[in-house]
C-alpha cells in the first residue's frame, strides 16, 4: 500500500491541487503543518483504488492503512486512536536541567567509563 499526501484546491502551503508527495518527501522540507489529507493507493481483493485515510498524520493514517491491508477490505474502521498525551493523567513531572544532569553524570559514573572520558562530560555539561 503506497501512502501519500494530495494536496486540495485551497491548499495553504501554496502547492498545485492534485500534486502528492510521500512522506520521505516530505521530511525533506522546511517543516510546515499540512492541511490536505493522506491518501493511499493500492489493489485489495484485485480491486485497484485510491482512497483518503482522512487523516493528516502518517502515523494515524499508516495505522488506517494496516487495517484496510488486515481486513483485505477497503471499508474497515480505523482503529481507534490513543488519548493525547498531555490528557493523560501519567504524565511525567517536568525535571530541572541542572537535576537532569546530575542523574545523567551519576549514570555514567556507574558505566565503568574511564576517567578522562567522564572529565571530559562532566566538562561539556559545564560541571
Amino acid at each position: 500500500m503506497q501512502l501519500y499526501r494530495r494536496h486540495r484546491r485551497d491548499c495553504k502551503t501554496g502547492h498545485p491541487e492534485d500534486s502528492a508527495f510521500g512522506e520521505f518527501e516530505e521530511r525533506g522540507k522546511a517543516l510546515k503543518r499540512y492541511d490536505c489529507p493522506i491518501f493511499a493507493t493500492a489493489s485489495i481483493n484485485k480491486r485497484r483504488r485510491r482512497q483518503s485515510t482522512n487523516q493528516w498524520g502518517w502515523v494515524a493514517a499508516k495505522a488506517v492503512a494496516a487495517e484496510w491491508e488486515k481486513s483485505e477490505n477497503w471499508t474497515a474502521d480505523p482503529p481507534p486512536q490513543p488519548e493525547s498525551v498531555s490528557a493523560s493523567p501519567e504524565a511525567p513531572a517536568r525535571i530541572e536541567i541542572d537535576d537532569a544532569v546530575k542523574v545523567f553524570l551519576t549514570n555514567r559514573e556507574g558505566a565503568n567509563i574511564a576517567d578522562a572520558t567522564l572529565r571530559s562530560t562532566e566538562h561539556s555539561l559545564n560541571k
